[in-house]
């Protein structure tokens, strides 16, 4: 079953909650001071939700999105129980029956700590208040539930790379200290970062962290894999242990794309590429408003509200990312990106051999799903990076091809003068121009009005 998720927003100021919501301390709840007044919020993420009042017939459908720090785990999440308030209004009674409770396969990451403050379009105060899970294809960011823990563990990591706080649910699954705890992860950043590529499975995120922490004690990584919800070492499948080709000098990161449409093929040497936010790095860090409005969008959709859903599809566009349709027609909520290939300069569209180029690009791409090497940006906000597709190097082929020069301004790799000189020797693409104009000075000279 797919939930589509909405948002709600819960408002911090009264109570401070353990991971599995149990009320630890309390004063009375501000929900009569005006909402510039109140302390700052806080949203819950979880995937298809139900939260009940006093009473029943007040239970709402409401999904919340947008990870900050909750401990959800399979089960009900449940917001103990709440003293009452005698400045209540009594017309809402004095007990109210439970929301359904539902079994459920959902994690997130992390832990909700702070303060409660209910504005959920009632009164504040309740002897009781339930949210309750909805089993879901869907967990944060749109990714799906056979990697939701990997997604979290990635999140906790970016997090503690920021704050150097570890997940305060997680001590209620390890027996070491929280200082022993932070010794993990920071070990784990560090493998994390050296994977290559960075784990993308239940079972590749499992065998990091029990390779990285081998040293340490069974019960705490088996906790820690629990925690995740991530296979334990006697359910993992042996697999061959495979040395895989050290990254170049320079790679800051690495990009696996979706399939490459043609139409994102500019000319010979940049194309635009999309890259799922099923992906734990870019999991990690969609804006909040794109989550919202890709849910608003799907709610939207389901509601034959096009015009709302195409309004709320260009927010996400000029966000910079956009919502497509996978090849089961499920949609993907994915990053743009604009690669400018290192190391090449191929003619612009308006010079000799322009089309060309980019025709021999957009059939060395399209359809194809692409792993870039990325170096850096350029002045004009493009990724630099290497391109490889089905283990081709696409810089190699254009060069090879005659259809792009030798970028030795920006990139001296003798590799890649060699195989324009091959292409220069062969006479093939531009080459077979006595004297063909190199783009840069092209450039140049139409800036100057030449």
């Amino acid at each position: 079953m797919q939930i589509t998720t909405a948002v709600i927003m819960i408002w911090t100021a009264g109570e401070e909650f353990t991971a599995a919501g149990r009320r630890r301390k309390g004063r009375r709840s501000e929900v009569g001071r005006p909402p510039e007044s109140r302390s700052p919020e806080r949203r819950l993420p979880v995937a298809g939700v139900e939260v009940a009042g006093r009473r029943s017939d007040e239970a709402k459908k409401v999904g919340i999105i947008d990870p900050q720090r909750i401990g959800v785990r399979s089960g009900r999440f449940e917001l103990g129980s709440v003293a009452d308030d005698p400045t209540s209004d009594p017309k809402y009674g004095d007990h109210g029956a439970r929301a359904t409770e539902i079994p459920t396969e959902f994690a997130a990451a992390g832990t909700f700590h702070g303060e409660i403050h209910n504005t959920l379009g009632w009164d504040a105060n309740y002897e009781e208040m339930h949210i309750t899970l909805t089993d879901s294809e869907l967990g944060p960011h749109g990714v799906s539930s056979a990697t939701v823990g990997v997604s979290a563990l990635a999140q906790d990591l970016f997090h503690f790379d920021i704050t150097s706080q570890v997940p305060e649910g997680l001590s209620q699954h390890v027996v070491s200290s929280k200082k022993a705890q932070a010794n993990w992860y920071n070990k784990l950043i560090q493998a994390w970062k050296e994977a290559k590529p960075p784990p993308r499975t239940p079972e590749e995120a499992a065998r990091l962290v029990i390779q990285t922490l081998k040293r340490h004690q069974k019960a705490d990584v088996e906790g820690l894999l629990t925690y995740y919800r991530l296979p334990l070492p006697h359910e993992l499948v042996e697999i061959p242990v495979v040395v895989p080709p050290s990254r170049p000098e320079g790679v800051k990161f690495e990009l696996q794309t979706l399939p490459v449409d043609a139409k994102a093929v500019a000319d010979g040497d940049t194309v635009t590429i999309y890259v799922s936010t099923e992906d734990p790095r870019e999991a990690s860090i969609v804006p909040r408003a794109v989550q919202v409005a890709t849910s608003q969008r799907s709610k939207a959709r389901a509601a034959k509200d096009y015009p709302k859903a195409d309004a709320l599809q260009k927010n996400i566009v000029d966000a910079g990312y956009r919502v497509l349709n996978g090849p089961n027609n499920e949609e993907i909520l994915a990053r743009k990106y604009r690669i400018r290939l290192r190391g090449i300069d191929a003619p612009e569209s308006a010079m000799p051999f322009g089309k060309e180029a980019k025709d021999e690009l957009i059939k060395l791409v399209q359809g194809k799903c692409l792993l870039v090497h990325v170096y850096g940006e350029d002045r004009y906000g493009r990724i630099v990076g290497d391109i490889y597709c089905n283990g081709k190097f696409v810089q190699e082929s254009m060069l090879k091809k005659g259809f792009a020069w030798h970028y030795a301004a920006y990139d001296q790799r003798p590799e890649l003068k060699k195989w324009e000189n091959e292409a220069r020797a062969a006479r093939v693409g531009l080459w077979a121009s006595s004297n063909p104009e190199k783009p840069w000075e092209w450039r140049k000279n139409r800036r100057e009005g030449r």
